[in-house]
């Protein structure tokens, strides 16, 4: 299976989360994560159309082989 996917916590849940952490009086931290899979090593080969500026390819039709995860990637969710 090949399939990616993020998961994604339901509303009722983070409901219940907020009422045990103001019920019980405990500290709440949070963070972004936006970014957490990012540069991450990539066990697929991923090709991309060479970006504008790379001198070194010159001819038509050559792509770029992706080693590590870029934003708005599907293995990168």
């Amino acid at each position: 299976m090949k399939d990616t996917f993020a998961p994604v916590a339901k509303f009722t849940t983070l409901q219940v989360l907020l009422t045990l952490v103001v019920g019980n009086d405990y500290e709440l931290d949070s963070m972004d994560v936006k970014r957490a899979f990012l540069n991450r090593e990539l066990e697929e080969k991923i090709f991309m159309e060479c970006p504008e500026g790379v001198e070194e390819i010159q001819e038509p039709g050559y792509a770029c082989r992706l080693v590590k995860a870029i934003y708005r990637l599907r293995q990168s969710p």
